[in-house]
């Protein structure tokens, strides 16, 4: 994937790494979302 990367231009490898940047924190706002839900419901 990388090497996929490295042959693009700047461009292509930078809207690249925002795509996954922006799919990263998705990810992670709903692990918190879960863990928040998780908590609440075993605390009550």
């Amino acid at each position: 994937m990388q090497e996929y990367l490295v042959q693009n231009n700047g461009s292509t490898t930078s809207a690249a790494v925002q795509r996954v940047r922006r799919m990263t924190a998705v990810q992670e706002s709903l692990l918190l979302y879960r863990v928040r839900i998780g908590t609440s419901a075993f605390s009550s």
